[in-house]
């Protein structure tokens, strides 16, 4: 599966245009910086997704962000928008190198996967009644997002590589990533209260109450082995911390950066593995 930058355990990142080396995710090397630029003329870029070859995804530009996909050796390629909008933003990528984001910049957001010798394909309504995102997509092809539909509202969904897709939750209900398995992970609304969810790959969904003695939390990532990571908060919308829980492991608090005030836990591998970031 691919994963969110989640290459180094507790390694917390604020810095932009940079990604671990492939090679240091194997660990045939030290874990180094690699900065990788930006498209065109762009003043800024920031990388959201990496797969098991190392290739990353994000964003990149100037007064708006362009989606982008970098590979060793070739570098950064612009991926295009879906018409008519003209921005867009890489959320994944998969192990075969499909890309999944959203267009935005003139109307609704509009969802979209990107495979090469196809393009740009929109997921989600027409952009005429509604809008949609997508954030993950395992191997199998299988993303995951949300989409928005006048006279039905925001529905979470799972999509599979044939197109076929499934709604889920309620309109609250935000996923975040999926997993080899067909798991989605991401946060949901409980009692009006934010709360983590994996969703099995049959549809059963779990949510998760919030530990550290926090009132709400989000699930950013899961992998194949079923470890969540993420991030908890109190009623007063104070962070409380970033996570990890597994059914063998429970939660567990993740350690944070000397006087920061947020970290959070954006992605796990498969060697358990977590990446996140604080902030003072």
């Amino acid at each position: 599966m691919s994963h969110r930058l989640n290459n180094c355990r507790y390694l917390y990142v604020t810095m932009s245009i940079a990604a671990v080396s492939a090679s240091a995710v194997a660990g045939n090397d030290p874990v180094r910086i690699d900065f990788l630029g930006t498209l065109g003329s762009g003043h800024s870029s920031y990388a959201l997704g990496i797969n098991n070859s190392g290739q990353v995804v994000g964003g990149s530009g100037s007064s708006s962000s362009n989606a982008f996909r970098y590979t060793d050796g070739i570098g950064m390629i612009d991926l295009g928008a879906v018409a008519p909008q003209f921005r867009a933003e890489a959320q994944d990528i998969s192990d075969s190198g499909e890309t999944v984001g959203f267009s935005f910049g003139s109307g609704h957001d509009v969802g979209f996967r990107h495979r090469d010798g196809v393009g740009m394909t929109q997921v989600g309504p027409g952009q005429s009644v509604g809008a949609s995102r997508v954030f993950g997509i395992n191997v199998g092809g299988t993303a995951t997002g949300y989409s928005y539909a006048l006279g039905i509202g925001t529905r979470a969904f799972v999509q599979n590589s044939g197109g076929a897709i499934q709604s889920f939750g309620d309109t609250s209900t935000t996923p975040q990533a999926i997993n080899d398995n067909g798991v989605v992970a991401g946060y949901t609304s409980v009692s009006s209260l934010q709360t983590a969810f994996v969703r099995s790959s049959t549809g059963t969904m779990t949510y998760l109450t919030p530990p550290f003695g926090s009132n709400r939390s989000a699930a950013n990532d899961i992998n194949n082995a079923g470890k969540w990571v993420g991030e908890t908060w109190n009623n007063s919308l104070a962070s409380t911390g970033a996570f990890s829980y597994s059914q063998s492991e429970g939660f567990v608090r993740l350690p944070t950066l000397t006087n920061a005030s947020r970290t959070t836990a954006l992605g796990v591998n498969e060697a358990g593995w977590i990446v996140g970031w604080s902030e003072g």
